[in-house]
Order: C-alpha cells, then structure tokens, then sequence
C-alpha cells in the first residue's frame, strides 16, 4: 500500500484526496498529487531537498524556458524543472 494512502489530512487540506505517488529515483525526487473538491483544485506537492542526490539538481539554478507551457514565454529554474519533468510520466 502506498505511504499516503493512509494519511489524513487536516487543517487547510481537510478533505484533501491522495490520488497518485510521484517519484523518480535519479534525483529522489518525490511528491505526490491529489485533490481539494471543495476548493475545485488539484494538487501536486513535491517534498523539499532531503538527499545528496537532491541537492544535485538542485544546485542548478539557471533559469530555463518553461517548455510545458511555452506560450507564457516563462522562465523556471533548471533543478526544480528537471524534477518535475522527471517525476511528470
């Protein structure tokens, strides 16, 4: 069973559903994704830097485009966006 399958949510994130576990072994990044109903929002949280493996994407902090949605001609930092995008399949 998964770790979060278990918790309960109080507070702000009272009614918070766990839906899915995210994580990539690589980097140790992980989070998880759920959802709020009564706020209509859905979720994706990602634990802080906890590893060696961590701190080494992390590290890279150039700014780089937001390929995800290029049309907001965003810039993310690397590290954060390299974590996402490795957790994101």
């Amino acid at each position: 069973m998964d770790q979060y399958a278990t918790m309960d949510f109080n507070d702000l994130a009272f009614g918070f559903v766990y839906t899915k576990t995210l994580h990539w072994d690589y980097y140790d990044a992980t989070g998880y994704v759920g959802y709020l109903d009564s706020e209509k929002t859905i979720n994706v949280v990602m634990r802080g830097t906890k590893s060696a493996e961590n701190k080494l994407m992390n590290a890279d902090t150039a700014l780089t485009d937001y390929t995800t949605w290029p049309e907001c001609n965003c810039k993310v930092h690397r590290g954060v966006d390299t974590g996402v995008n490795g957790v994101y399949p």
